[in-house]
């Protein structure tokens, strides 16, 4: 179990480092690269354990409506099934979810009209075999 977790983390940390990045400005007025938000990057660990970067998932006050889009990597034999991205609960800010890219891709409308805190369920396929989901989080603040 151990090796596990140290392989997961590792692993998220690689992720972190190849997710898609934007610029912004930073200290000093220098650019600096950040994972975006809005393009999670989700991959397959050992061939069983989904991971996604950045997580949790975090959208700034004032940043309006932003269409998200989980990404498996190019070439990738995953995809995810149509259920691939579920919220948790009955909410209206996380909407018209689909899948996209012939299942490299899956994106959702955050409607970002108010804060809150969002969790949600990652379903990749191997094939036609289901992985065990993964369970991140989605904040808005306000």
């Amino acid at each position: 179990m151990r090796t596990r977790t140290l392989i997961a983390a590792l692993s998220t940390l690689l992720l972190a480092s190849c997710a898609h990045h934007y610029q912004h400005h930073g200290p000093g007025g220098r650019y600096a690269a950040v994972p975006n938000p809005a393009y999670p990057q989700v991959s397959v660990v050992g061939g069983r354990d989904v991971v996604v970067s950045p997580e949790p998932l975090v959208f700034l006050r004032g940043g309006g409506e932003v269409v998200i889009t989980w990404q498996l990597p190019r070439g990738s034999t995953y995809r995810f099934p149509e259920n691939g991205i579920v919220v948790e609960g009955k909410q209206d800010e996380i909407v018209r979810c689909g899948v996209r890219s012939e299942g490299l891709e899956f994106s959702c409308l955050n409607r970002h009209t108010r804060a809150g805190k969002y969790k949600y369920t990652i379903r990749v396929l191997d094939g036609s075999r289901p992985l065990e989901p993964l369970d991140p989080t989605i904040y808005n603040d306000d």
